[in-house]
């Protein structure tokens, strides 16, 4: 078990601009996976959370993937990105 807080999940026009001029996301509306109907993506951290702690949130990216695996669901990790690292952001891989 590990204690976290989901801090976003879906984002409308205005939160995602919002997020975008912000320099949090490298996508404006509608492109992220945030502004779906039903989100595809979720920003996740550990509780309680210090964002200058990037090795809990390796700890903790290392737990949801980890039960991810073991239930079958595909999950990408923003922490993995190479041109900006998100370490927050959660998304479902993308079946295509």
């Amino acid at each position: 078990m590990y204690d976290f807080s989901v801090i976003f999940g879906h984002r409308g026009e205005w939160e995602q601009t919002k997020a975008y001029l912000g320099g949090f996301s490298k996508l404006e509306w509608p492109k992220s996976k945030h502004n779906s109907a039903v989100s595809r993506a979720i920003d996740a951290v550990p509780y309680p959370t210090l964002y200058e702690d990037e090795p809990e949130f390796f700890v903790f990216a290392t737990y949801v993937l980890a039960e991810a695996n073991r239930q079958g669901v595909k999950l990408v990790w923003g922490g993995h990105w190479n041109s900006f690292k998100d370490y927050a952001h959660w998304e479902l891989a993308s079946d295509e």
